[in-house]
């Protein structure tokens, strides 16, 4: 329901991020990355709350029912740990085996990939290039080649995890398909990194909802946890993105501003017409989350969106503290200049 959806997606993020530790960022990042349907990657080493995150936001919406009283988030949620040995059959499905005897090849996508509106990848770049080349048309174009069938996918977004950016030049094209990129790093390293006893509160914090978690598992899964919502309030925000934004396409303040600050680091993070227009997406769904305009009309209205994205799509950390000095330039109006 429009009318509801922001109401219930402000609450999901805020009960989401009561049960992590530092973890807000990123849990808003990746439901705007559901809203906006742009995928993303969350980068940062083992241990920092990467799949935790992902996992405690899906169980809450786990059970949520949707209009459609046949189709439940419990049973469009998909998630996997690539490695290199991965077969097509553990994200895609298996043969059937019935279609196959008759001469026809198709897979059974009960509960997999294809059937799925919420997939979490993590460590994506480990699997082959035949994993990685049917992942393309599933993220990009929300299509996948079943035999000699192409299936539309009901698949909402995806985002993805890994430890390190891919260094093989073969990855190198999977990797652009995901114009958000999330650097993490450990909240007791970055609470060590503050002034007063940030790092004594933080570690309380991780103990006390790593215990709350556990408790979580062995009780019951995801029974001990409140259903907030479903796939179809982020379906919601999706078309209430689109209508705002189709309605909105003259100069304003805020497209400027992105115009800007997309020329100056345009060549720095190598972004292409696609990643431009991705970005800019995402960044009108952060504004969306925070209850703050889309569409930057009003000029004085505090959104920051725009900007905010740009940050996102740096290809590595370096680059990302490179670029943000050139947006922060944006951000206090001053004159264009371009960042090498």
């Amino acid at each position: 329901d429009p009318a509801t959806a922001p109401r219930v997606i402000t609450s999901l993020r805020q009960k989401t991020a009561d049960s992590l530790v530092g973890r807000e960022q990123l849990v808003d990042c990746v439901i705007a990355s559901l809203v906006s349907g742009v995928p993303m990657v969350v980068l940062g080493p083992p241990g920092t709350g990467k799949s935790l995150c992902i996992r405690v936001l899906s169980e809450l919406c786990h059970g949520g029912k949707s209009n459609d009283s046949s189709r439940r988030i419990s049973k469009s949620y998909f998630e996997y740990l690539l490695t290199k040995h991965t077969q097509p059959e553990e994200l895609f499905g298996p043969p059937d085996l019935q279609k196959l005897r008759a001469g026809l090849f198709q897979r059974r996508t009960d509960g997999m990939l294809p059937e799925s509106e919420f997939a979490f990848l993590d460590e994506v770049f480990r699997g082959g290039g035949h994993i990685l080349n049917t992942l393309l048309s599933i993220i990009n174009e929300r299509r996948f080649h079943d035999g000699a069938a192409l299936r539309r996918l009901p698949l909402l977004g995806v985002v993805a995890a890994s430890n390190s950016v891919p260094s093989d030049p073969d990855v190198a094209a999977f990797f652009d398909r995901f114009p958000i990129r999330l650097w993490v790093s450990s909240v007791l390293e970055e609470s060590a990194q503050r002034p007063g006893d940030d790092f004594e509160s933080a570690l309380g914090d991780l103990l006390t909802k790593s215990s709350s978690h556990e408790k979580t598992r062995i009780i019951g899964g995801n029974s001990t946890r409140t259903h907030v919502a479903c796939t179809n309030d982020f379906r919601a925000g999706a078309g209430i993105l689109a209508a705002s934004e189709f309605g909105h396409r003259e100069l304003n303040e805020r497209s400027e501003e992105f115009a800007d600050a997309a020329r100056r680091v345009r060549r720095l993070l190598d972004l292409s017409d696609r990643g431009l227009t991705s970005v800019w997406r995402f960044g009108a769904a952060l504004d969306w989350l925070a209850g703050r305009s889309v569409t930057g009309s009003n000029g004085a209205d505090g959104c920051t969106g725009h900007l905010d994205a740009l940050e996102y799509a740096a290809r590595s950390s370096q680059l990302a503290d490179r670029s943000r000095q050139a947006i922060n330039a944006v951000r206090n109006g001053q004159g264009v200049t371009s960042a090498h």
